[in-house]
């Protein structure tokens, strides 16, 4: 099972009311952001969705 780290906050919100659990929620102790791992066989496009959508540094 393979899984994706997503630590924007909000692009995780996306995709959670797009109807996909997160199977956890972390924080990182070293900055306090939020990572949720995701289930990659929840979709087979949310890694393309992530790589589309993901903050830009």
């Amino acid at each position: 099972m393979s899984t994706v780290k997503i630590v924007n906050p909000k692009q995780c919100a996306f995709y959670i009311s797009g109807g996909i659990k997160p199977l956890d929620l972390l924080v990182d102790e070293n900055t306090g952001r939020l990572i949720y791992l995701f289930d990659m066989a929840a979709t087979k496009n949310l890694w393309e969705v992530w790589k589309v959508n993901r903050p830009v540094k």
